[in-house]
């Protein structure tokens, strides 16, 4: 994995450093080793290393160490590996030698009673193939093996022969290979080249050859040109890479004050109130989310009473008949499970309050899956003072939106890109402002290749956001990116029903405009909760075939590419996006979708065997009738002032979110 110079990677920093003094037999002890160890140690900390550190150890805790420590190696991460203490060549081979030596007679025990150097550096690169693993051995002084039995014989084993490490490590000696010295004054803290690399270990900005390059010089000098350490380099990597990497940050220039609270021009801004509506729904859709603060709090007593209501309904194995209440919590489990997402049930209807995400059901097969970052104003960003007003706000909020939508370069978009990537430990370009909305002032945004499931980075991110932004009031994370919580009280059995073979036709909505409904024949409704919700009235829905009553259709939970409207030259976002790209079933409605083939809104059907086709999401459930397939997809009702009919019969679009309703989730065994 190259960096460059304009946009260093940021990786993982992580070290193990090991050091023996106290060697069971007394002429081979050593005075600097376990003091490296520690002030290595704790220099690296202070550059953001991860360290595990170990100190007089014999053969199995070394081997039980090192093989822990590959454990936690991710390919990409930056790793160093230090040994101070006696080290030697036996048998063609290179070993570390542990503080048991009483147990080493002859040259010949060295390889059983010993950690091969070789076979370490092999296991920890092999975990880390595209980036850096340094190695350094600090191993300088003689070793002597003495037989027990023949105290007057001792052998002075050859001193660490040259290493053919695998592409991708760096290996540092001490000294040179085939070297031993006496390399430091007794009364020294620290080995002449721990010394050194204790000065240069922490230079910021300076690649790794550069840091290792002047601690061989400075050495060299010092030890009176006796003591030449020497390096092999393996790594085939473009660019520099940084033991300490410090990303500066760069002081926005000054903007000039802009009149963002000057009187609101509704001729060239268009209507305030239209707009200050829209602003509300996106803030409703997004205040939707769980806050990082209530996902990380997995101790409080509702988060383990859902955990047993869930188990409590998943323990037993569905029947397998579609008509079986516990068979949609089977499937919505499933459905999530597929991608690696654990997914909890509760009950408010028994006092019990978790964030319910019934709103995001329809984003299941969406790959937008945002943060929302809160701010108490936009005082700060890009070096200036924001708007004071709301309109001010909006018209600030407006400018941001256009410039990311027409790719410009905006100094407070490209200051919050470079606060978000520290924050998140990411580079700058994997992360993406989707949305800027008032109230106050908010940023949706998503990174790229964040794992799903993933909240034990959580804490130290609501940390890091805070600490970039003075403004921080709140931040937020899409469900799918933690863990879903789904309220089953939101489910409304007046509204269950399995509809019968063959479909039945009916004409809806007001007199002289009717639409044909074509009943989902085969499918097996679960009713949400609606009656009631919408401050409107129920004749949109209930009773059946009133004269209010809106359109029904059908929206899909699968994807939808250019292609699957004879649009494959149309430019899109992406190559595939969602056919709803933040979709919201329950709580808070649709938002349009990204792929625009016949105009920007929410797409569905009145045909419900079209999204059956090809946009309809396919589950495997294990059954008391073995396992089968479930296919879902959503039953809507859309405002007939709202919807476009295109000219396609199968497909229809509403602009407005407002104009679509969802009440039912329909399964069906495919």
């Amino acid at each position: 994995m190259a960096v460059s110079k304009e946009h260093p990677a940021i990786h993982r920093k992580l070290a193990l450093i090991i050091g023996n003094d106290n060697y069971r037999k007394p002429y081979n002890r050593l005075n600097h080793s376990n003091n490296n160890v520690n002030d290595l140690s704790s220099a690296l900390k202070k550059i953001n290393f991860d360290v595990t550190k170990l100190c007089d150890s014999n053969k199995k805790q070394l081997i039980t160490t090192i093989i822990d420590f590959t454990k936690t190696i991710n390919d990409g991460d930056l790793v160093l590996f230090y040994f101070s203490g006696h080290a030697c060549q036996a048998i063609k081979k290179n070993y570390i030698i542990p503080i048991d030596d009483n147990k080493i007679e002859s040259d010949t025990d060295i390889e059983d009673f010993s950690v091969n150097i070789e076979r370490t550096i092999e296991r920890l690169v092999e975990i880390n193939p595209s980036y850096l693993t340094v190695f350094i051995l600090d191993c300088c002084k003689t070793y002597v093996v003495e037989n027990a039995s023949t105290s007057n014989t001792s052998t002075k084993v050859t001193a660490l022969s040259e290493i053919r490490p695998p592409v991708g490590a760096f290996v540092q000696y001490a000294c040179a290979a085939n070297q031993t010295i006496r390399d430091a004054v007794e009364t020294d803290r620290n080995s002449l080249f721990t010394k050194h690399l204790l000065k240069n270990i922490a230079r910021e900005n300076v690649d790794f050859t550069e840091v290792f390059r002047d601690i061989t010089n400075d050495v060299y000098k010092e030890g009176s040109r006796k003591q030449m350490p020497f390096s092999i380099n393996k790594f085939q990597g473009n660019g520099p890479v940084y033991l300490n990497q410090v990303i500066k940050p760069v002081k926005p220039e000054p903007q000039p004050k802009q009149s963002f609270d000057d009187e609101w021009d509704e001729k060239s801004e268009g209507n305030l109130e239209l707009t200050k509506k829209a602003h509300a729904q996106i803030k409703a859709y997004y205040d939707n989310f769980p806050s990082i603060e209530d996902v990380m709090n997995d101790k409080k007593p509702e988060m383990k009473e859902a955990k047993a209501f869930t188990d409590s309904i998943l323990q037993s194995v569905p029947s397998g008949n579609v008509t079986e209440g516990a068979t949609v919590c089977h499937v919505l489990k499933n459905m999530l499970q597929a991608q690696n997402i654990e997914c909890l049930f509760y009950d408010s209807t028994h006092g019990k309050d978790l964030h319910d995400s019934s709103g995001i059901l329809a984003e299941i097969s969406s790959q937008e899956r945002p943060f929302i970052l809160k701010l108490n104003s936009s005082d700060g960003l890009g070096g200036g003072r924001g708007p004071t007003t709301q309109h001010g706000a909006i018209r600030f909020a407006r400018i941001l939106t256009e410039s990311i939508q027409n790719n410009k370069v905006h100094p407070v978009i490209q200051d919050v890109l470079g606060r978000l990537s520290e924050a998140h430990r990411t580079d700058k370009e994997n992360i993406n402002v989707a949305a800027v909305y008032v109230g106050s002032f908010n940023f949706a945004y998503t990174v790229k290749n964040w794992t799903l499931g993933t909240v034990e980075s959580l804490p130290e991110l609501e940390k890091n956001l805070k600490d970039k932004f003075e403004q921080f009031s709140d931040a937020k994370i899409h469900p799918l990116l933690c863990r879903p919580a789904f309220d089953i009280s939101d489910f409304d059995k007046q509204g269950n029903k399995t509809f019968p073979n063959p479909s039945e036709t009916y004409e809806v909505g007001p007199p002289g405009r009717t639409q044909k409904y074509t009943s989902p024949a085969g499918w097996t409704r679960y009713g949400l909760k609606v009656i009631g919700k919408y401050s409107d009235g129920d004749s949109w829905l209930d009773p059946f075939r009133d004269p209010g009553n809106w359109y029904r259709a059908f929206h899909g939970t699968g994807r939808a590419s250019a292609d699957d409207f004879n649009k494959s030259k149309q430019s899109f976002d992406q190559q595939y996006a969602p056919v709803d790209a933040l979709a919201s079933i329950y709580k808070t409605g649709f938002r349009p979708a990204r792929v625009a083939a016949f105009g920007s809104g929410v797409y569905c059907s009145p045909d419900p065997t079209f999204p059956e086709k090809k946009y309809v999401g396919v589950v495997q459930c294990d059954t008391q009738q073995g396992r089968k397939n479930f296919k879902c997809m959503l039953q809507v009702a859309v405002s007939p002032d709202g919807v476009v009919c295109t000219s396609d019969k199968n497909i229809w679009v509403v602009s407005n979110p407002e104009d679509i309703r969802p009440y039912g989730i329909l399964i069906k065994e495919a």
